[in-house]
């Protein structure tokens, strides 16, 4: 957790994540879905620079693939807690533009 997975959060943060992450679910993964958003909607799709968990050469690609608007930040894998206010950033530029594609 503190060197691969939130590396650049405080120790009292990485000592929470580590007391509450919990396995995911199987029954997550076996969802099949058949149209998905990003083919008929935009997206937005932030890289996580210094992501240990995810490749970022894999985040980009996926990116990519979509046709995301990217942006890239220098963050570990938590991003959002790492990072909160360049996620909120991307959130509201997302939001400002959703309506106008």
């Amino acid at each position: 957790m503190a060197e691969d997975f939130a590396q650049d959060l405080s120790a009292k943060e990485i000592e929470v994540l580590t007391a509450t992450q919990v396995p995911t679910s199987v029954a997550a993964m076996k969802g099949e879905i058949t149209t998905p958003a990003w083919k008929s909607k935009p997206s937005w799709y932030i890289v996580a620079a210094n992501d240990r968990a995810i490749s970022p050469d894999l985040e980009a690609a996926q990116a990519k693939k979509i046709g995301a608007t990217t942006t890239t930040v220098s963050s570990s894998h938590v991003i959002m807690l790492a990072q909160p206010s360049k996620v909120a950033g991307v959130i509201f530029d997302a939001a400002s533009k959703a309506g106008s594609k």
